[in-house]
Formats: structure tokens, C-alpha cells, sequence
């Protein structure tokens, strides 16, 4: 019988006349697309229907439509001209429903991008724009196909999100499941009020019915179940036949995320994914491995594992393959298949470095250089780590109380990366027996001295005393400031030792930390120059340490070995580094802001606007930073801001004012007696008042990355959404406008972890002098970034006896199948590379599945799935299993009924089916817990 579409209205006509209790008749998925604010009130009346009433009713739903979630009266926001509302508001609402932030234009329904106060939403093919100033919307437009745009009033934007429509979804599964009997409109009223009265009598499926993982499906086999396992693919069902040794019950479906049952009749249906996964989780949202929307851009230089350092040119499709096209010196090009794009990575060093030959000497020659020189550095830290491994000190104990209240008085909520580091490095002081060293890296704002504060109340809690350096008298300032405040109503000691601190105080200090009078000292390179006076240094914290010269580190250096290190660090370190560095030295990145910060929104700023924003920030009731490049000028600066304002008070601060004078000014500021405060970059480190929420950057085109990033990261500390404005000449440089370019862009699309991003790009445009030494970045610029990171890591490895678990290699798959990502599906050059990416940075199969499903879902929906990239998918989860197997390729015959396998024992040539009967083979080859795992 075929299967006939028929709306649901005119049923529920019908049936009002039998009546019954109250009708409802939940709109259909056409109607939705009108996404009038009148639908949306019935939806939400419908919703609480559901809920409230407890006498019995009949629901009527198409079947197309019965398992669509329904929105809850949160899950839309009405944008208005004129309305007031925070940049953030917009954000926050979009990423909680269901939208994803993208850098650039959004290209597919659901995403959205924002630069500065400017946002661009796209949903069902119509890109949204509005435009905010000073909190206020001030222009809302649409843009159709083709290129119609259109002046709006007011806009509704939907929520996407399953999040957001989960709970009367959830209300509306206890009323309705899967259903034994059904209502057809042939049906008599006779026949339907006897089907009601059947309904009464059957099972409701609980979530008790679901099945999440391996030990479920033992427990109901024992119980005497029909286990009928869901599979895709035959490498599955081949899979499931060799575990278990025998024939399985098996039906082909679509993706599950559980497994459930129907305990009237003792059947359970188990998707494959669950049986193999351990501790599996039902997926909310599509999480991909890292994407990074830069990766590669045609003509940028690249690196290539063997053959060295050429030029992206692009991709060709040619026998069933996407190619990516290098090239060499001598005009050569190399053909690298998409799905070994794992093999090359973008060059980050100098620029316009030489290119190598394809199969040329002089780039293994270099590489040969660079992992002599990475040998010896490895061998020099690993000599000092296993020197302080030598000193034991007792382990602080019984600070559990004092750091319960610590904690208590703390005014955010800690986030999950901030946690894990305190908890961390608490463990470590109060069981360890040797001293730590220990480096926390996060953006501004991010609470890295909280974390430094937890340590010091612990080691000045158990008697020993602490040493806080930082490079800036006006960081160690603010440092002294907010330990003072925040270890107040503990009976410590704290002082301070910089160029502030008269000779006479400073004598005092010295002798208190020779007594042990003094608990806790913060200060400059004044400090570092006592640290031996010390009578029972504990813990060291070092605050931006590379900021401090050669001779201050040797000092530093001396005394690190015999007490605990804390470093903190706004330089960022990439994650790949980070990853490389485990071993050598305990890392913590805190990427996430505390809860409740305000975003910092930043754009550039015409000078007639200056006004505007100052006037916009004071009425608030905040204050105001103006950078200027030079002291020179500053008087100028501070007459024109003073003729705006007349009654507002405004000071002038620089490095080259006297002691006292850069003290007294910062305090009226700290205090709020100062509105607006013109200065030079002397506040880049150290200011931290969450009242200061703009900042205007005179000249912006003379700062560089690093520079423009820190400056930002004064403002934006409180709860309030701060500016950071950028003014610049009409005319500038090149090279300046390209670094503007990419920090506004980066600050304004990167969630998190912020200083990360910008600082490859640091290493890019102005070197790699931030993060390493000079000989290192000679090292770094001879073969690249990424190829550098990987000898250390593989080094660091082989020490720690790592190395045979070291995956080092790609995988070579020789197979006559179509295996490509058409670009009828991802039309974006870009996005389509770093697909390809995506693919190569999967660790395991579930990865692989991961991005496979992000593709449908973004790019696919219901149309059918091309087979190329069923293929490439196969073919990406065959790489991991080789990896895994030390396979270094495999080589399908013509027919696909056999493959030559190449390991380090040399080749062999066995029967298979396909590629999936290799897979299955791989699978079932594996240990127990690899397999479970996979």
C-alpha cells in the first residue's frame, strides 16, 4: 500500500464533532516558516496545554511532524529600531540556540557572524543585518536572493536549538510514544472511540528503556531479549560477527544515538555505534576537531613532512580525487591527495622564505640541524628538572579551611579550565615532596592571579614566605592591590619593593624577609635583586616572565631550582606546543573568561566620533582610557578631551613621570576620582578596574599585535560590554592595515583563547622572538612552525619512553574509488580544505563520524549522500586503523578482492572485501579495548 500524505486540518475538523475533550491540532512545518510572532503565541499556548491540563485529550500530529521538538516562549528574540540591548545579549542568545559563530559572511542557515556591533544572521536563505551603536539598534535590514534588501522595523529571530525545546519535548514524550495503535481518517466514530479506549492499555516507553552503552546490552541479552543490532555499514556487521562468533540479528538504519527496547514484546534494538563506544554520550551538538578557517589560502607557503617548503596552489579533482597543488623551486609541482593533507601544514616563519626542491637534500639536511639542536635542549631541561627533583620539601598541609574561605569570597564563579588548574596545583603543594613547576597562560582577564592566590595562602598559611615578580612597577602595583584585598582577613604580611618604594621602606622589607617577618613580597627587578635574601623562600610567581632581561633571568634561574614556580603568561603558547612541552614543565591554559563578563567590543573610530564615545561610556557611569603612541602630544590630547568635557576630571599618565606620580594618579583612578585618563602604553599591564569599560587607541597603526591585544585587555573586566576603539590615519601602510584587519577580526570572532590565535599570527607578521630565543627561531624559520613543534614533541617522547606509542607517520591508501568532497556540496574552497583537515586531525573512528555528521547536517540534510564522500569517509577511518596497526599503506587491487599491506616486517598481500572487509579485519585485529573504543 503506498503511503498518502494528508494534512492534519482537515482531520481535526472532522473530529471536533465527536465531542471529545478538547482538541489541538499542532501546526505543520509549513506554517512554521512564517515565523509570525501569532504562531508563536499558539505554539507556546499549545506547549502549556499539554502541561496543565490533566484530563484526557486527543493530539493530532502529521507523522512527518511528530517527533519535531517544540519551542518554548524563551526561544525567540524580538529586535526592535530604537531598542536598547547589549551586543552580548545577541550573542549569548544566538550561541544558546542553536546558531554557529563564523569569522566571515555566514554561508549556510544557522550561522552568524558579528564584527564590531554589526551582526549578519542567517536563516532560511535570508541573511538578517542589524546594526548597533552605543547600545542602541540602529538600522535592521534583510538581504533575499537575489541581493533584495530591505529596510525592517523590527525582526523575530528563532531559536535553532534542540536545548531550547528539549523540555516540552520531553513533557510531550510521556503523553506520546511510539504508538500500537493508530487513528486513520477512514476510520468510523465508533472505530475511533474503541481505538481510544485500545491506547489506554499499552506501554509507554521510559527513558529506563534506552540504551546507552556495551554493559546494557549483556545485561539484556541475559534477560532473554530479541537483540537486533542497527548498522550502516558492512564493516560493522562483519565486525559484531566476529566478536561474538556467530551470526547476529542485524537490520540497516540510519545513525542512532541509543539503543532501546520494547519490553512488552522483549525486542531490543541496538545501533552499532552504542555497542562499541565506551562511556558514549548522547551528542547535543556537533563538536568537530579543530577547523581553522585560515589553514590554507591559495599562495601561502607550506611546509611538506619530505619534500619541504613550497607554494599552496590550489586543488585539481582528477581520477576520482580532490589534489591539493604545491609548488616547487624550478616551477615543479607536487599532487598530494586530499586525504593526506596531514602530510603538509601552513609554513609559519619569516616571510618569503626559499623554496626546495621537490626530493631535494638541502630541506633533510635542515631538518637534520633543527633535531640536533632540539636533542641538546631536551637534554639541558631534562638535567634541570631532574636536578629539583633532588630537593624535598615537605608538603603545606592543613590549609584546607583558609582556602574554603579564599574561595568563598571569590566574586565569579571559577571556570572549568580555571578549576582544574587551582585544583591541580593544590594537589601538587599539598602532596608532592618535590617542587612544582608549574606556567598557567590565558588571556587577559582570564584569572590567572587568582590561581597564583590560592598557592600563596597555602605556602604562607604552613610559615614560608612568597616572592611575586612582575616586569612593570604598574603591574606589581595592581598585583600588591588586589593580593592585599583579597588576603585581608588573614593574618599575613604583604609589601611591595619597586622603584615606588622610598630607600627607607625598602631597607625595612629587605631585613623583614632575612627575619621571615614578611609573608608575602611583590615587586620588580628590585625584588628579583633580593630574592637571596629571603629567609625561607617557598613559592616563586613570575608574571610575564620573558618580558624580563637576560641578567634578571640568570637570577631568576638560580633560585628557581630550590623553591615551587607558578609563571603566569597573556603570551600565548598554540595548544600543539603545549602538547610537545607535557613533561618538561606542568601547563595550564585558561581559555575562558569568569561567567558574567561583559564582551569587548572592538572597531574603529572616526574623530568625530570621539565625543560620542566618552559621553556614551560616563553617562553610564564608567571611565575612560585614551592611548596615545608618544608622550609627546599628550598636552594637546588632554586640552581637546578637556574642552569636551569641562567638568570632568582628566589626568595624563606616562613612563616618564616620577614615582610618586605614576602612584597617586593610578590610586585616583583605581578609586574612580579620576573619569578619564590619557596615557601611554605604560597601562598595557597592570590595570584591572572592571569600571573602566572603553578604551580609545590614538594611532593604532603604530602598535603591533601583541601590543593592541594587551592595551584591549584593560577594559572589559566587569559586567558590562566595553569598547575598545582603534583610530587611524585616512592613509596608512599596507602592512599596518593588514594587522588591523586581522586583530579586529580575530578579537571580535574568537569566543576564547583569543591570545592563541593572534599569536601565531605575531610569529607570522614580526617574528617568533615573543616565544623563543633568537638560535630557536633560527631553527623554527628553517623548516617551520608546525615541523618544528613535531621533532620536539617526538623527542620529549623517545625520553620519556614514549616513543614506540609515537603515531608519527601518514597512512598511504591506494584504492580505484571516487573519494572526494564534491564541491556541489561545499562550493568554499577554504571550508572545503579545512574539511579536509578536519578528516586528518581525527584520533579515532567516533571523530570520523563526528565531522562526517557535521557535513550532513550543515551541507547534505535530506538529499542523498554523494558516494565520494562515503568513500573519503572510509577511507579517513582506514588511516586511523593503520596508524593504530603500524600499516604504512595499503594497496586495493583492481577488483578490490585483495590489498597489499606494507608494515615495518616488510609486505603481504591477503583477500578482503572492499575496503570495508579491511576495516572490519583492522577492527576485530585490535585489542579488546581498542576494539570497544572504536
Amino acid at each position: 500500500m503506498k503511503l498518502q500524505y494528508i494534512s492534519a486540518i482537515p482531520i481535526f475538523i472532522d473530529l471536533k464533532n465527536l465531542n471529545e475533550p478538547v482538541l489541538f491540532c499542532f501546526p505543520d512545518k509549513q506554517s512554521e516558516e512564517v515565523f509570525e510572532k501569532s504562531l508563536l503565541a499558539f505554539r507556546i499556548k499549545f506547549s502549556k496545554e499539554i502541561i496543565n491540563r490533566p484530563e484526557k485529550h486527543v493530539y493530532i500530529q502529521e507523522i512527518k511532524d511528530i517527533f519535531r521538538e517544540i519551542s518554548i516562549s524563551e526561544s525567540y528574540l524580538d529586535i526592535k529600531i530604537g531598542q536598547e540591548i547589549r551586543p552580548s545579549e545577541i550573542i549569548n542568545f544566538l550561541i544558546e540556540n542553536g546558531y554557529k559563530r563564523v569569522p566571515e559572511s555566514p554561508y549556510s542557515d544557522g550561522e552568524f557572524s558579528n564584527i564590531g556591533d554589526t551582526f549578519d544572521i542567517r536563516v532560511k536563505n535570508l541573511r538578517i543585518r542589524i546594526e548597533i551603536l552605543f547600545d542602541k539598534v540602529e538600522k535592521i535590514y534583510t538581504i533575499s536572493p537575489p541581493n533584495k534588501i530591505e529596510r525592517k522595523e523590527k525582526i523575530y529571530i528563532h531559536s535553532l536549538s534542540q536545548k531550547s525545546s528539549r523540555k516540552i519535548y520531553e513533557l510531550f514524550s510521556e503523553i506520546v510514544s511510539f504508538c500500537d495503535s493508530w487513528v486513520c481518517p477512514e476510520h468510523s466514530k465508533g472505530k475511533i472511540k474503541e481505538k481510544l479506549k485500545e491506547i489506554e492499555k499499552h506501554e509507554i516507553l521510559s527513558p529506563r528503556d534506552f540504551i546507552r552503552n556495551k554493559d546494557d546490552v549483556f545485561e539484556l541479552i541475559k534477560r532473554g531479549y530479541n537483540v537486533k543490532f542497527l548498522v550502516k555499514y558492512s564493516y560493522e556487521e562483519n565486525t559484531l560477527k566476529e566478536y561474538f562468533g556467530r551470526s547476529v540479528d542485524i537490520l540497516r538504519s540510519e545513525d542512532y544515538n541509543f539503543g532501546f527496547i520494547i519490553p512488552a514484546t522483549k525486542y531490543a534494538f541496538i545501533p552499532f555505534d552504542v555497542f562499541y563506544s565506551k562511556d558514549k554520550k548522547k551528542k547535543t551538538s556537533l563538536k568537530l576537531p579543530p577547523i581553522t578557517y585560515e589553514d590554507l589560502k591559495e599562495s601561502t607557503y607550506v611546509v611538506h613532512k619530505v619534500h619541504g617548503i613550497g607554494i599552496f596552489r590550489g586543488t585539481s579533482l582528477e581520477q576520482g580525487r580532490e589534489f591539493l597543488k604545491i609548488e616547487y623551486r624550478n616551477s615543479a609541482f607536487l599532487y598530494i591527495p586530499a586525504e593526506d593533507i596531514g602530510l603538509i601544514h601552513k609554513y609559519i616563519g619569516i616571510e618569503n622564505p626559499i623554496l626546495d626542491e621537490i626530493g631535494g637534500r638541502t630541506f633533510a639536511i635542515r631538518l637534520s640541524r633543527v633535531k640536533q639542536y632540539i636533542e641538546k635542549q631536551i637534554s639541558d631541561s631534562m638535567r634541570l628538572l631532574a636536578i629539583k627533583k633532588t630537593v624535598i620539601r615537605p608538603p603545606y598541609r592543613g590549609a584546607e579551611e583558609i582556602l574554603a574561605k579564599i574561595e568563598e569570597t571569590f566574586p565569579y564563579d571559577e571556570t572549568d579550565d580555571q578549576k582544574k588548574a587551582i585544583d591541580e596545583i593544590v594537589f601538587s603543594l599539598t602532596n608532592s615532596e618535590n617542587p612544582i613547576d608549574y606556567l598557567v597562560v590565558g588571556d587577559s582577564g582570564v584569572g590567572k592571579t587568582e590561581i597564583a592566590i590560592r598557592a600563596i595562602s597555602i605556602v604562607a598559611y604552613s610559615g614560608r614566605q612568597t616572592a611575586f615578580v612582575a616586569p612593570t612597577t604598574v603591574l606589581a602595583l595592581q598585583h600588591f592591590i588586589r593580593i592585599s584585598q583579597r588576603l585581608q582577613d588573614f593574618p599575613f604580611k604583604i609589601a611591595m619593593l619597586s622603584r615606588l618604594t622610598p630607600k627607607k621602606k625598602e631597607k625595612e622589607i629587605i631585613q623583614q624577609m632575612k627575619s621571615g617577618d614578611v609573608d608575602i613580597v611583590i615587586g620588580t627587578h628590585k625584588l628579583i635583586n633580593a630574592l637571596p635574601h629571603f629567609k625561607d623562600l617557598g613559592l616563586l610567581v613570575l608574571d610575564e616572565e620573558h618580558r624580563f632581561g637576560t641578567e634578571q633571568k640568570e637570577k631568576i634561574a638560580r633560585i628557581k631550582a630550590s623553591c615551587d614556580v607558578i609563571s603566569l603568561s597573556a603570551t600565548p603558547i598554540p595548544r600543539s606546543l603545549k602538547m610537545a612541552l607535557t613533561g618538561l614543565k606542568d601547563i595550564a591554559i585558561i581559555r575562558t573568561k569568569p561567567t558574567g563578563r561583559g564582551l569587548i567590543i572592538t572597531s574603529f573610530l572616526d574623530q568625530n566620533k570621539i565625543k560620542d564615545a566618552i559621553d556614551f561610556e560616563l553617562k553610564r557611569g564608567g571611565q575612560v582610557i585614551y592611548i596615545t603612541p608618544y608622550i609627546e602630544g599628550q598636552s594637546e590630547t588632554l586640552a581637546k578631551i578637556h574642552n569636551m568635557f569641562n567638568d570632568v576630571p582628566i589626568s595624563i599618565l606616562h613612563g616618564g613621570m616620577k614615582s610618586n606620580e605614576i602612584e597617586k594618579i593610578l590610586l585616583l583612578f583605581m578609586i574612580g576620582q579620576i573619569r578619564i585618563l590619557i596615557a601611554t602604553k605604560i597601562v598595557s599591564l597592570g590595570i584591572d578596574i572592571p569600571n573602566v569599560n572603553t578604551m580609545i587607541i590614538e594611532r593604532a597603526d603604530l602598535f603591533g599585535l601583541s601590543e593592541l591585544y594587551q592595551l584591549r585587555g584593560r577594559v572589559g573586566r566587569g559586567d558590562k560590554d566595553a569598547f575598545c576603539y582603534l583610530m587611524v590615519p585616512e592613509k596608512i601602510g599596507k602592512e599596518a592595515k593588514n594587522r588591523l584587519d586581522i586583530f579586529i577580526e580575530t578579537v571580535n570572532f574568537k569566543e576564547e583563547g583569543i591570545g592563541l590565535h593572534l599569536s601565531l599570527k605575531d610569529i607570522e607578521m614580526r617574528g617568533a622572538g615573543n616565544l623563543f630565543g633568537k638560535e630557536q627561531v633560527g631553527h623554527i624559520y628553517s623548516i617551520g612552525f608546525d615541523a618544528y613543534v613535531e621533532i620536539l614533541k617526538e623527542f620529549i617522547e623517545e625520553i620519556k619512553g614514549k616513543r614506540s606509542e609515537s603515531i608519527s607517520f601518514e597512512p598511504m591508501v591506494k584504492i580505484d574509488l571516487p573519494a572526494y568532497i564534491p564541491s556541489e556540496i561545499i562550493p568554499d574552497n577554504m571550508l572545503r580544505i579545512s574539511f579536509y583537515r578536519a578528516f586528518a586531525n581525527c584520533e579515532s573512528i567516533d571523530d570520523v563520524e563526528e565531522v562526517y555528521r557535521t557535513i550532513k547536517y550543515r551541507f547534505i540534510g535530506e538529499k542523498e549522500i554523494p558516494e565520494e564522500i562515503e568513500n573519503f569517509v572510509k577511507i579517513s577511518k582506514l588511516k586511523i586503523l593503520m596508524r593504530k596497526n603500524k600499516i604504512y599503506s595499503a594497496v586495493f587491487s583492481q577488483d578490490l578482492t585483495s590489498v597489499e599491506l606494507e608494515t615495518k616486517d616488510g609486505k603481504m598481500k591477503i583477500p578482503t572485501d572492499g575496503i570495508d572487509g579491511l576495516i572490519s579485519l583492522l577492527l576485530s585485529s585490535s585489542s579488546d579495548e581498542a576494539r570497544i573504543h572504536l
